[in-house]
């Protein structure tokens, strides 16, 4: 399902790349709209689904110094 971009961002043409018009309030808030506005353009931000980590061991030789 692709989603639709927030009002806050703006795709916009740029050769050779990507470009991105954001709006925000504060300094603090276009930063994270910009690395949300980012993610949005990678990928489908409806598709990603949080996981689980689940702890492994290892056996091997240790370091030693």
């Amino acid at each position: 399902m692709l989603t639709s971009p927030p009002p806050w961002l703006h795709e916009i043409d740029h050769t050779g790349d990507v470009g991105l018009r954001i709006t925000a309030h504060t300094l603090t808030q276009l930063f994270d709209r910009a690395a949300a506005g980012t993610l949005h353009v990678l990928t489908d931000p409806g598709d990603v689904r949080a996981q689980t980590d689940t702890p492994s061991r290892s056996r091997g030789a240790t370091a030693r110094h």
